[in-house]
C-alpha cells in the first residue's frame, strides 16, 4: 500500500505542475501495484480515488473514454460520495 500511495502523491504533485502526461504515468504505476481487496470490492475506497485522478488527467489529455471509464469503476470501487463534486466528468 505504501508504494502506490508514494506514486498517487507523486501523481498528484506532476498533475499540479500541469504534467498531465506525468500525472495519468504515476497514477497507473499506483493502480498496478495497489493491494485490491477482491473480496470486497467496493471497499477499495484508495484504489477508487487514485482511478479518479487518473480520469483528471485523461480529461485534459484525452482519450476521453477512458476517462469515463475509470470514473465508472471509481464509483464501483468505493469512490467517496462526499468526493463526487471532485470529478469532472460528472455533471449533476
Amino acid at each position: 500500500m505504501k508504494l502506490s500511495l508514494e506514486l498517487k502523491d507523486a501523481g498528484n504533485q506532476f498533475y499540479k505542475d500541469n504534467k498531465h502526461k506525468d500525472a495519468r504515468r504515476m497514477y497507473t504505476k499506483s493502480l498496478q501495484v495497489f493491494p485490491f481487496n477482491h473480496d470486497k470490492p467496493a471497499e477499495n475506497k484508495d484504489f477508487a480515488i487514485i482511478l479518479a485522478n487518473r480520469s483528471a488527467t485523461l480529461e485534459v489529455t484525452g482519450p476521453y473514454l477512458e476517462g469515463l471509464r475509470d470514473i465508472d469503476l471509481a464509483f464501483k470501487y468505493g469512490y467517496p460520495k462526499e468526493m463526487y463534486y471532485k470529478v469532472g466528468f460528472v455533471k449533476f
